[in-house]
C-alpha cells in the first residue's frame, strides 16, 4: 500500500501475475492469499511488540533496501509502517 503510488507499473504487472483483474487490491489480494496459507494476520500475532518495533526503526532506516526502496521513506512514515504492520490502526 504504501509503495503503489511510486510503483504503478510495477503493481499492473504484479497483479497480471497473480491473475487479478486490473485496478485490483492488490494488497487485500496479498492478505487474502496469506490467510489462505494460514500465515498471521499481523505482527502482533507473531508476538512482536510495539518496542521491539521502535527500536527497529534506526535500523530499518539504514539498511540498504531502504534506500533503494520504490517510494522515499522518512522515520515517522517507518514507525506509521510498523504501527500498520501490528495491527495497529
Amino acid at each position: 500500500r504504501f509503495n503503489e503510488p511510486a510503483c504503478r507499473e510495477k503493481f499492473v504487472r504484479l497483479r497480471e501475475a497473480m491473475g487479478l483483474q486490473p485496478g485490483a487490491d492488490l494488497s487485500t489480494a496479498v492478505e487474502e492469499l496469506n490467510g489462505d496459507l494460514g500465515l498471521p494476520k499481523s505482527l502482533a500475532e507473531m508476538g512482536v511488540t510495539w518496542s521491539e518495533c521502535e527500536a527497529l526503526v534506526d535500523w530499518a532506516m539504514a539498511d540498504h533496501s531502504t534506500a533503494t526502496n520504490g517510494r522515499a521513506i522518512g522515520a515517522d512514515e517507518m514507525r506509521n509502517l510498523f504501527k500498520a504492520s501490528l495491527g495497529a490502526s
